[in-house]
């Protein structure tokens, strides 16, 4: 995660000097969360906003454990969590060049430790599928403890990966959070 985070870093910091929000589904959430952190002590910044979806938050540990799964049982797991399109899942080409990096991405996230950190400044955004099988309602909630700044929990309809369905809804709701933040600046 580090690795991860300090080369996200390098990249963005020449464009450090404007507002900007960090958005992360899933492992991605967490990743968004750790950047935030390394900014603010790094840098002296953070984003204005941090959306955070269908992830627990930091300090809550994951049960899951799904990069020791084999490779017909992650598959299976993706394909049942509506990641991978049945025949995509079917089409052993294309799996034997996605499960490396499914594998890594989810290595990343399970050996993810998390340290205290104080809480960010910025709002917090955590949204949650109604019917995910990966994460709970208090684990996601559990973001609020992370800012000092506002926190919203919406729940979406949907599993774990709501964010396809319900893209249009999630993209209004980032907006108009956005853009509530950009008017409370010019006030």
């Amino acid at each position: 995660m580090e690795t991860v985070v300090r080369e996200l870093a390098a990249a963005i910091r020449p464009h450090l000097d404007v507002p900007f929000a960090f958005f992360g589904h899933s492992g991605g959430a967490l990743v968004a969360f750790e950047l935030a952190c390394l900014l603010r002590r790094n840098e002296g910044v953070e984003p204005r906003y941090l959306f955070a979806s269908a992830c627990a938050a930091p300090h809550v540990r994951s049960r899951n454990a799904f990069a020791s799964l084999s490779d017909a049982g992650l598959v299976a797991l993706m394909e049942e969590l509506g990641t991978i399109p049945s025949p995509l899942a079917r089409d052993r080409g294309l799996m034997e060049l996605f499960i490396p990096a499914l594998r890594a991405d989810l290595r990343l996230i399970e050996a993810y430790a998390y340290r205290a950190e104080d809480p960010l400044q910025c709002a917090i955004t955590a949204f949650r599928g109604t019917r995910d099988p990966v994460v709970g309602n208090a684990e996601v909630a559990a973001w609020e403890e992370h800012t000092r700044g506002a926190f919203r929990l919406v729940e979406m309809n949907g599993d774990h990966f709501f964010i396809g369905a319900e893209r249009d809804a999630v993209i209004r709701i980032v907006r108009d959070a956005l853009l509530s933040d950009y008017a409370s600046v010019l006030a």
